[in-house]
């Protein structure tokens, strides 16, 4: 202070602060500093003073670098006060848009803020803060900017209301200054608060739209020294902050409103000055999509200024449609374009725009702030643009809040989407067991239920494994019937009317071996129908499938009937499984389930393995999203104690309770490795490299695309047009040009497709060809479905690939043949065919007339990056033929995304292709469908990270399989090197012929080792499960995963070399 002695010379310090805005900054700094100590506060506030009335007599105060205005404001006991307030150039001054603003927060009572935390945004000089304070007596009121020299400002305005012109600190009623209730600090937009956290309880703020959405601004903090004219534009900036509001200037706002959300506490409020000339649609959208719900709490109309650029407006018009709202006269209902705006102004006529305040609440709080806690991290930030929680209903908006927070905390956290449990997830088992004992006091536990897609395929596998004589259906459940089964299979299938009554009749006549029905909702009422049906079901020896999906509703509030009064006071009978479609929510509605429930265990075990060879399993989103619709319904219950649950019956087969019996084929398919090596008794210590999952990172752009299609509010059929992006894939990695949409079938998982391709074979007659070594479970899904099989061997000294001569001959001798081609990288030997060698295969082939399936689901899995791409262009000659090809893929093996269930088909043929389709009986869900195109379109355009990903994942595979080759090889096992993909085989070289005893079911055998016997060795010695040569049809060679867990992998290496240690001599 002592070194500017001017500052102390009212006039000295007038001069200085002629000469420029620097000088005066500066000079004011040195002052503000002066104020804040307590030994010159006092003369410092008096100097102010007299700066003041000597200012004031001056003739052209212009002349100086700062100026003073006074603004009248409501004080707590509701006399007028004049706030004095001192303003640079680069500070707005009390004007329109702050009256409106202020004028609004006058509409809420004192108590609004009293006591409270309170943040006001873009505070420029401090009026309002300080307005705040004195009418409101909040507990701190703080004031930010990201205006340097508007904290400065308005920290020096603080000092000027907080003390008289004697610098005598002015108290309050409550017997406080305002030095105690307000604060300024420097930042950009709530930035200090997540530096310096605090619980806040109101955060207001007027901040300015400008219409130039390109305005350039420092991202850094700026300096303090820029000039006047910057800062004022800085006060007033609006750069792209990367939100879709961007567009209409509003981008800082949206912003801030997001800031908010995190800061605010679950009772907080947000108040916001919003100017109207984007349109009160576009306000309102930026806080209700952002799950706040909101109320207009005042509105006017100010004075354009014409010397305000508004052109900017005008381009957007012409280039989007959209249409901003100006108004010729300050109180009319009309508005007017931009367009109409600049021309009328642009010949003299003054224009207006509204102004408005808005108050926004957080709808469900600490679900908001958990989404959105997630979506500000960079993997998420195209997820937010899209993202819009408007809803009208308030049932729907809770439901939605809950599932988007748990679903954006859980694509978060997890690593992969895993196949899951073929009878579904244990976690949702557990749930919907909980709701019908907490809600309807049934005894059930989750080892009487198994979860499906729908009712169909439970229906569809039981005409499969059972092959009923006589099947009566209630006629409005007939559509559940495959339409193919009811073709073969006319006469025995008799249609039943939905009466209690009458079908009993009809059973007692007709005795039908499976008999599937519902209940009128009259029957409902009592236990008498549904007990009179299972009482003669069982008397005739039938299998009653009693579907109770028109009376199920999930609700807090279920209604009670008589069918669940009949399930709770007795145990449910071993010859009746019910069903219920979970296809009543309100939220997704095409996001559907089904629950099965039986007390017999080997029915239930019959219908597992039955999935396993068909449709695999269920969505994980579908059961994810019921699961936590469920936890939300149960989180108010107490659990209920005591209650007893069904026992499971474990007959050996359905005949000891009803007249049917697996068909032969069934027998067999149920005896492939594929289905018992996955029921062996496994423990925690466990290692499994047996399980064909990808363990490995699912790519972060594939939980995006998930987060996004649920994130939205709408998703049009354009938007889940899936075939422009994957034919971009496709011309990339095959050199394939997809014809159009109607030649691409999409489906839930590969399975389900090659399920309804393997039907289509049956029809034709078909028997399908299979070169050794070809995925087992399909090969297992053929013998279910009744479908003959012949093996193609191969050399081992050709790693089992297909032999033309050896294909030929098989191919002379089978009509009407289809090939199954798992290529270009086969499973599970790893081995890769070029693009010479797939098409001498497929050209013998066509020679036959061949139906070729060619399983992609492998590919891009090489480990030589040069052969992820392939050239099958000559593919696209074969479309004049009558026999295909049919190209098959999806996400499950290079993305590890199994659990998603999604693939495609592909052929030039679109006849076959409608004709496969017509044998898929469920739709993909539009979020599924929507995920997978905006998934496909960031592989289409080679997204930089996602390509870094999948480099990174066939590197580490490969890696992988160098290290799991060394240790085989060191303990006397033959590998064959994979070229790529998630699996090795291996051939027990030091073991084969030796005889080993191994314990099983508590028994000692003895057993000669060859590629079976090993692996019941190994899992009863040291805890390794792998696949058997059974399993993969190649002569004494296993298979081993090389794409399970960390921990798995890792933990295999040391057992396959104790094997060897104790075994091999």
């Amino acid at each position: 202070m002592s070194s500017l002695s001017y500052l102390l010379n009212v006039e000295q310090f007038l001069s200085h602060c002629s000469q420029s805005s620097g000088h005066t900054f500066n000079a004011f700094t040195e002052l503000l500093a002066n104020l804040r100590s307590p030994e010159t506060r006092i003369s410092t506030r008096k100097f102010l003073s007299s700066l003041h009335q000597a200012w004031l007599k001056r003739e052209h105060q212009e002349q100086f670098y700062f100026s003073f205005v006074t603004q009248a404001v409501k004080t707590a006991n509701g006399d007028r006060q004049e706030l004095l307030l001192l303003l640079f150039p680069s500070i707005f001054a009390p004007e329109e848009w702050s009256f409106t603003f202020y004028e609004g927060l006058l509409r809420y009572p004192a108590e609004e803020f009293y006591d409270r935390l309170v943040v006001e945004l873009g505070c420029g000089c401090g009026w309002i803060t300080l307005a705040i304070a004195l009418h409101s007596l909040p507990k701190k009121i703080y004031g930010v900017d990201i205006n340097p020299r508007a904290i400065i400002c308005s920290q020096l305005n603080l000092y000027l209301n907080a003390l008289d012109k004697e610098g005598e600190p002015i108290l309050d009623q409550e017997e406080f200054t305002l030095l105690e209730r307000v604060e300024f600090a420097e930042s950009n937009l709530l930035e200090y608060f997540f530096v310096h956290p605090k619980p806040l309880d109101r955060i207001i703020g007027c901040i300015p739209q400008v219409l130039n959405p390109e305005l350039e601004v420092m991202r850094n903090l700026v300096k303090q020294e820029a000039n006047d004219e910057f800062l004022h534009s800085l006060s007033n900036y609006c750069e792209k902050q990367g939100y879709v509001e961007d567009q209409f200037g509003l981008g800082l706002l949206a912003k801030a409103v997001e800031q908010t959300i995190k800061l605010l506490r679950p009772t907080g409020k947000i108040i916001l000055n919003f100017g109207g000339r984007p349109g009160a649609t576009v306000l309102e959208r930026l806080l209700t999509r952002r799950g706040l719900e909101i109320r207009r709490i005042w509105e006017t109309r100010v004075r354009q200024d014409p010397d305000t650029d508004i052109s900017g407006l005008v381009a957007i018009e012409k280039a989007t449609g959209h249409r901003f709202e100006f108004f010729m006269t300050p109180r009319g209902n009309q508005p007017i374009s931009a367009a109409t705006a600049q021309v009328y102004s642009e010949h003299g006529g003054e224009i207006f725009h509204s102004v408005a305040v808005y108050e926004g609440i957080l709808a469900y709080p600490n679900w908001l702030k958990q989404i959105f806690a997630v979506l500000e991290k960079p993997q998420f930030q195209q997820v937010k643009n899209a993202l819009d929680l408007t809803e009208n209903d308030s049932k729907v908006a809770e439901e939605r809040f809950y599932w988007l927070a748990s679903l954006f905390t859980y694509l978060d956290n997890c690593s992969h989407f895993p196949y899951g449990l073929i009878e579904g997830d244990f976690g949702l088992r557990e749930r919907i067991v909980a709701y019908f004992r907490n809600y309807h006091s049934i005894p059930w536990n989750n080892n009487n239920l198994v979860i499906t897609p729908s009712r169909i395929e439970i229906i569809n596998n039981l005409l499969a494994i059972y092959e009923p004589q006589l099947v009566t259906v209630d006629k409005s459940l007939r559509s559940l019937i495959p339409h193919h089964w009811q073709a073969n299979h006319e006469s025995q299938l008799i249609e039943t009317p939905r009466t209690t009554k009458l079908l009993r009749q009809l059973m007692g006549q007709l005795k039908p071996s499976l008999v599937i029905t519902g209940l009128t909702p009259f029957e409902m009422l009592t236990e008498e129908p549904l007990a009179s049906l299972v009482e003669m079901a069982e008397k005739i020896g039938a299998l009653l499938v009693v579907d109770i999906s028109d009376n199920l509703n999930l609700s807090s509030h279920p209604a009670n009937n008589g069918l669940f009064e009949y399930l709770a006071s007795r145990t449910l009978p071993s010859n009746v499984i019910l069903l219920a479609d979970l296809i009543k929510n309100r939220l997704y509605p095409d996001i559907s389930l089904c629950i099965g429930v039986t007390s017999h265990g080997e029915l239930r075990q019959d219908l597992m393995r039955a999935a396993e060879l068909t449709y695999s399993r269920c969505s994980w989103i579908a059961q994810f999203f019921y699961q936590q619709l469920l936890e939300q319904l149960l989180y108010f219950q107490t659990p209920r104690f005591g209650q007893t649950t069904i026992e499971v019956t474990e007959p050996a087969n359905a005949a000891d309770f009803c007249r049917l019996s697996r068909s032969p084929a069934v027998t067999q398919a149920f005896k492939h490795p594929a289905i018992q090596e996955s029921e062996l008794p496994f423990t925690a210590a466990t290692i499994r490299l047996d399980n064909a999952d990808n363990c490995l990172a699912s790519p972060v752009v594939l939980k995006e695309a998930i987060a996004e299609a649920f994130a939205r509010q709408e998703i049009t059929k354009e938007d889940t047009a899936i075939d422009i992006p994957l034919a971009s894939v496709f011309a990339q990695r095959y050199q394939i040009k997809f014809l159009d949409q109607n030649h691409l079938l999409c489906g839930a998982g590969v399975s389900s497709l090659f399920t309804a391709i393997i039907e289509k074979c049956r029809q034709t007659q078909g028997t399908f060809i299979f070169p050794q070594g070809a995925y087992g479970v399909f090969r297992a899904a053929l013998d279910f479905q009744g479908v003959p099989v012949k093996t193609i061997t191969g050399r081992e000294s050709e790693n089992f690939k297909i032999n033309l001569e050896i294909l030929e001959k098989t191919l002379q001798s089978t009509k009407q043949p289809w090939l199954y081609l798992n290529a270009p990288l086969a499973n599970p030997t790893g081995t890769y065919y070029s693009s010479a060698e797939l098409q001498a295969i497929i050209e013998l082939a066509d020679q036959y007339d061949t139906w070729v399936v060619l399983d992609l689901i492998f590919s891009g899995l090489e480990f030589a990056a040069a052969k992820t791409a392939i050239d099958l262009s000559w593919l696209q000659e074969r479309r004049q033929r009558s026999s295909g090809p049919i190209l098959m893929g999806g996400i499950s093996k290079e993305f590890a995304a199994a659990g998603l269930r999604f693939g495609y088909l592909y052929s030039p043929d679109m006849a076959i292709v409608k004709q496969i389709k017509e044998l898929m009986r469920t739709k993909l869900p539009q979020s599924t469908m929507y995920a997978m195109v905006r998934f496909y379109e960031k592989l289409a355009s080679r997204d930089a990270g996602l390509q870094l990903h999948l480099e990174n994942q066939r590197r580490y595979l490969q890696q992988r399989a160098q290290l799991l080759t060394t240790t085989l090889q060191e303990s006397g096992w033959t590998v064959i090197f994979p070229e790529g993909g998630l699996f090795l085989v291996a051939k027990p070289s030091a073991f084969l012929g030796k005889t080993l005893s191994y314990e099983e079911d508590g028994k000692q055998y003895k057993t000669v080792i060859d590629g079976d016997t090993i692996t019941r060795v190994l899992f009863s010695k040291v805890g390794l499960n792998i696949n058997s040569a059974t399993w993969t049809n190649l002569p004494n060679y296993c298979r081993f995963v090389l794409s399970g867990s960390e921990t798995e992998f890792q933990g295999a290496l040391p057992r396959i070399r104790e094997f060897y240690q104790k075994f091999a001599h």
